[in-house]
């Protein structure tokens, strides 16, 4: 009996559970339907190379609209399209939305709602704006693959912002809805030096402002699609492969459009790859991180970009040779931040070249240089190589130089007690154009200035600063930021 009462029981238990499952609540919905397009003008939708968008088998829309109760807002995904929704040759497709038609979530007659194409560029989770951006992914943006089927059918976001009309005292879609393209694409063609490189990038980033847009690919053909938020006028750094590098100023890209773009790069030089010494080539660039004791040396007249550029950052290298030796004349750009020290304690971090010849800084970067004895830029000390240099005018980029034992963050280094021949110097400028320099001498007993000579019967040109002639500096760190 025991036994059976407790069977009983449980028969008793699922027929109440069953009957309760049974007697749920069934939400009740209504369908509406509408034609949908991508407008006339509309031509970055792209599954062709020609640029045109058709809609396609499973694609799906979401809907965000607002309820009836406390400002409710809803959002609902649309039934995937079929292969009989889609007519015009693929440019309009019949789709259908199922929306609550009772209770506290049913949609509000005349009330606002937001079409989202495709779907999955609608935000995750619960919305809480109908017609404003909060409900978009465009996270999703950040990261990409470059192909273009990939592009149309997962990102290329068209969104419609509208009301719902009332028929027979029940919601509607308007009948027809005109969806509106809110990215620009980017069709790249990846050119170095000249010659196309496109297969052989796997990586592009590109930043416009706080929106970065990273391309993950496999090595193969071109071109290399990307979807953008539009840009009115802006700056766009682009890096290929993390080696290339190069700035678009002033560019505009419209939504709704498909733009070409053939990417020109300077060719790029990586320090790390070098298996010897190497001289530099007029306009070429210079990255990464020097991995053995090899020269690097500027040709007279050439002008070479400075690009994350790391020399003998830990100060371990002991060749008795410059960071970097200019030949004559020369200009360094600066891109990004870059250290630049002497190889060895009596060698400056860069050498600008004999004299009578000037280097010239420029760029928006910034640059670290920094010797054991001598000046960071400038000539060297004691009685070794490289002991009389030329002009130097800084005129871009955040510049710290730092001397080393008695010698000028800028300047000459400083004499030797045995040597007839000291070291010299030729003018220095600082133009009002640099973001900022700090020049600080070194810690030695007896050094006198952070921009000037050294001591030791050493001589230096005038200094400039901000076109004002103002004698050597003594003050250390020296700090100009115009």
């Amino acid at each position: 009996m025991k036994y059976f009462g407790l069977t009983a029981m449980a028969v008793m238990g699922l027929l109440a559970c069953t009957r309760a499952q049974v007697e749920q609540p069934v939400q009740k919905t209504i369908t509406l339907t509408t034609t949908i397009n991508l407008g006339e003008d509309e031509d970055s939708k792209a599954l062709s190379a020609l640029g045109v968008k058709t809609f396609a088998v499973g694609e799906q829309v979401a809907v965000i609209y607002a309820g009836t109760y406390n400002s409710y807002t809803g959002k609902v995904v649309s039934a995937a399209l079929k292969a009989e929704d889609i007519y015009d040759n693929g440019k309009k497709a019949r789709i259908t939305v199922a929306l609550p038609s009772e209770g506290d979530q049913k949609a509000q007659n005349g009330g606002m709602f937001r079409m989202i194409y495709p779907a999955s560029m609608a935000a995750d989770g619960d919305p809480t704006v109908i017609h404003g951006d909060g409900n978009l992914k465009l996270s999703a943006l950040g990261t990409q693959d470059g192909t273009l089927s990939s592009l149309a059918n997962n990102l290329d976001l068209c969104v419609y912002d509208g009301y719902l009309e009332t028929i027979n005292n029940t919601a509607a879609f308007p009948s027809s809805i005109s969806l509106t393209n809110r990215l620009a694409i980017c069709e790249f063609n990846v050119f170095v030096g000249g010659v196309d490189k496109t297969n052989t990038i796997t990586k592009l980033t590109l930043t416009n402002g706080t929106k970065t847009y990273t391309i993950n690919r496999v090595a193969s053909a071109g071109p290399i699609y990307v979807a953008m938020q539009p840009v009115t006028s802006g700056n766009i750094e682009i890096t290929a492969n993390d080696l290339y590098m190069k700035t678009i100023s002033g560019k505009t890209l419209a939504a709704g459009k498909m733009y070409p773009i053939r990417l020109g790069l300077p060719p790029t030089v990586n320090l790390a790859t070098l298996n010897g010494n190497y001289t530099a080539k007029d306009g070429e660039t210079l990255a990464g991180t020097l991995g053995d004791d090899y020269r690097i040396i500027i040709p007279a007249g050439a002008t070479v970009t400075l690009q994350n550029v790391s020399i003998n950052a830990n100060k371990s290298m002991s060749s008795v040779f410059p960071g970097i030796k200019c030949e004559g004349s020369a200009t360094l750009i600066l891109v990004g931040n870059n250290v630049v020290n002497g190889r060895h304690q009596d060698y400056a971090g860069i050498y600008p070249g004999p004299a009578g010849s000037t280097l010239t800084i420029q760029g928006n970067g910034s640059l670290s240089a920094s010797s054991g004895a001598a000046p960071g830029i400038g000539s060297s000390s004691g009685d070794s190589s490289f002991i009389h240099c030329g002009n130097i005018v800084i005129e871009g980029g955040t510049i710290v130089a730092s001397g080393g034992g008695k010698a000028p963050g800028i300047g000459s280094g400083a004499g030797s007690d045995t040597s007839q021949d000291k070291p010299s110097c030729g003018a220095i400028t600082i133009t009002s154009n640099v973001t900022r320099v700090t020049v600080s001498k070194g810690a030695n007993e007896g050094s006198v200035y952070s921009i000037g000579p050294g001591p030791g019967g050493s001589t230096c040109g005038t200094v400039t600063v901000g076109g004002i002639n103002v004698g050597y500096i003594t003050t250390s760190p020296y700090i100009y930021a115009p």
